[in-house]
């Protein structure tokens, strides 16, 4: 995806550049809940990514372009409307300059455009195309625990899921990125958001504590 149709809001790009833990969040599942549910239960994933002093970048297209980063009014009137988008239908949605919450394929693609690392995907259930941009875009990503069926396509795909210990996650994660190959997806299980949550962010700091001490 060319970043000529991404968008950065102001406190993620800051984020990024000062090398601070961002947690991207996918926002299809959020969408799909009923209004205002859908609104109270993104919040509050947001706000545990900030208490636990990371940055959180929700994804969604809006008014045809992608954006890493919502503003409140933004984030309400996504939350309002059942949306959600496939990575396929982000080409046509986007001519059109329309908006939309973004489902777990074109989340990983709107992340790894963004070049955030990792990312929330409660909705991931498992489909075909979900696992194939796992393994297109070999993100980091954070979802909930699956199904034997969900494990033998991750496997079948060379997608390795590890677990839950954040110095295990960033380790093998820095150590693809050193050896300059493409990225394995790092896929690691919770039994709720607030656990995504915190795994997600206990990786990411750990990432900027790694990387911090490389560059000394």
């Amino acid at each position: 995806m060319s970043k000529t149709f991404l968008d950065t809001t102001p406190p993620v790009l800051a984020a990024l550049n000062a090398g601070s833990p961002v947690v991207a969040i996918e926002t299809g599942s959020f969408a799909r809940l009923p209004y205002p549910q859908s609104l109270q239960t993104l919040r509050a994933a947001e706000q545990e990514i900030w208490a636990r002093n990371c940055v959180p970048a929700p994804l969604a297209l809006i008014n045809g372009r992608i954006k890493a980063g919502l503003t409140e009014k933004e984030e309400e009137a996504l939350m309002q409307h059942d949306v959600a988008l496939t990575r396929a239908a982000l080409p046509v949605v986007t001519a059109r300059g329309r908006s939309g919450a973004l489902l777990p394929s074109a989340a990983l693609a709107a992340a790894a455009a963004a070049g955030i690392v990792p990312l929330l995907l409660p909705g991931f259930r498992g489909e075909v195309s979900d696992v194939d941009a796992l393994a297109l875009y070999g993100r980091m990503a954070f979802s909930f625990a699956q199904t034997e069926d969900v494990g033998a396509l991750l496997a079948e795909r060379s997608i390795p899921a590890l677990g839950d210990n954040a110095a295990v996650l960033s380790d093998a994660y820095l150590c693809q990125k050193e050896l300059s190959s493409p990225e394995s997806v790092l896929y690691a299980a919770g039994k709720s958001l607030t656990t995504l949550c915190e795994i997600a962010c206990a990786t990411a700091v750990e990432i900027k504590k790694k990387t911090d001490f490389q560059a000394l």
